[in-house]
């Protein structure tokens, strides 16, 4: 899915601004719809409905490649390597944190606990795309841009020296 819709937005003509929140909104509020069906019906008798939901859950997740993956490159431009880099780190911690989430609302691993940890989630996607569409953005921010002088502090061109010398 990450590679088709990552193609896809490549292909869509619209300003990168809009592609980045629509891809981030199919992601983020596609999987709170299916954690919020997946919650709605959890019991015993529908397990596998809710396995399908949760792999549809993810799969359309894929769709975050257009999203805030793209925004990150786009905005950052030469520093996205870092920028990403945060982003991997945030997620790293926040997965983390879900063990704790769930033995808060399930910590007796039952159906309605589990209801109440997809729903959690759902929320969370919910506002956190809600944020992305608020302050997100396809465009380079200001400190992406350089010019010749911030590059150099004398006005004369300086060739450029290599870094280790050949043996001779």
């Amino acid at each position: 899915m990450k590679l088709k819709a990552g193609a896809l937005s490549d292909l869509l003509k619209f300003k990168e601004t809009f592609k980045v929140k629509l891809f981030n909104s199919i992601a983020f509020f596609g999987m709170a719809f299916f954690y919020i069906l997946i919650a709605l019906i959890a019991s015993e008798d529908t397990q596998i409905i809710s396995i399908i939901f949760l792999i549809l859950s993810a799969a359309t997740l894929g769709f975050n490649t257009g999203g805030f993956f793209k925004s990150a490159t786009l905005v950052g431009r030469h520093f996205s390597y870092f920028i990403n880099s945060v982003v991997q780190l945030i997620a790293c911690l926040a997965l983390l944190l879900d063990p704790v989430v769930i033995h808060i609302f399930a910590p007796e691993n039952e159906a309605f606990g589990w209801s109440c940890v997809f729903l959690f989630f759902a929320v969370i996607l919910i506002i956190t795309n809600i944020v992305f569409i608020l302050l997100g953005s396809g465009e380079p921010a200001p400190f992406t841009e350089s010019t010749r002088t911030d590059l150099h502090t004398d006005t004369e061109e300086q060739p450029m020296k290599p870094i280790i010398k050949a043996q001779a």
